[in-house]
């Protein structure tokens, strides 16, 4: 073999080996690598201010649904620390991924702001594919009943209607069942019902 192959030959060897570094290398900054074919449910909880009014929830079942957050998740890419000023104080925003009863993922993010991502104490930037919706997006979107759950996902005796929460137990039942229907609405679908729920005596939580 002359001088001049080898030379050629360590070159493309020399590339394809760089190429493997940075495909393989980038792995670690990857966000998720989640089989939504082992996923059974997403549980969305979200940021809450008082524990007493608990947080807004979904629990994703639909297989559409659950696609779409996995192809999301597995586009992010983790980048940069985020300064500490530009991190938000408050509970944070839970995107948990279950396989049954099991725990396959948990992703904890600033507050509401699913482009910040809490890791091991720090926060960090992440950057999805422009092509895909945001988790919260994505969340907004799905038609799933939203719930009021406390920190541990847990269902709490509250619903929402109106920018207030009140006490399931103290209203009607076809009252509360009406308000977790209305609940399930994108925000277009509950700007064109008219309908206003009987709400009787009761007063909305903290107004008692």
């Amino acid at each position: 073999m002359s001088k001049n192959k080898i030379k050629i030959f360590g070159l493309i060897s020399l590339v394809i080996f760089s190429i493997l570094i940075i495909y393989f290398g980038g792995s670690d900054n990857k966000l998720a690598n989640i089989n939504k074919n082992e996923v059974s449910r997403i549980q969305v909880i979200g940021t809450m201010g008082n524990p007493m009014y608990g947080a807004d929830s979904k629990i994703i079942v639909n297989r559409e649904e659950i696609k779409n957050f996995v192809n999301t998740f597995n586009s992010g890419e983790i980048g940069k620390k985020v300064k500490e000023k530009d991190i938000l104080i408050g509970f944070s925003n839970k995107y948990i991924f279950f396989d049954e009863d099991k725990v396959i993922a948990e992703y904890n993010f600033n507050v509401n702001n699913t482009n910040i991502i809490g890791i091991d104490g720090e926060f960090y930037y992440i950057k999805y594919d422009k092509k895909l919706e945001l988790p919260n997006e994505l969340y907004e979107k799905s038609k799933s009943q939203k719930i009021v759950v406390d920190s541990n996902g847990t269902p709490m005796d509250l619903v929402r209607y109106n920018n207030e929460t009140y006490v399931k137990s103290e209203l009607p039942e076809i009252t509360v069942e009406w308000i977790e229907w209305f609940n399930s609405l994108s925000s277009s679908e509950q700007a064109v019902t008219s309908y206003v729920p009987n709400l009787g005596d009761v007063k909305p939580l903290g107004q008692n």
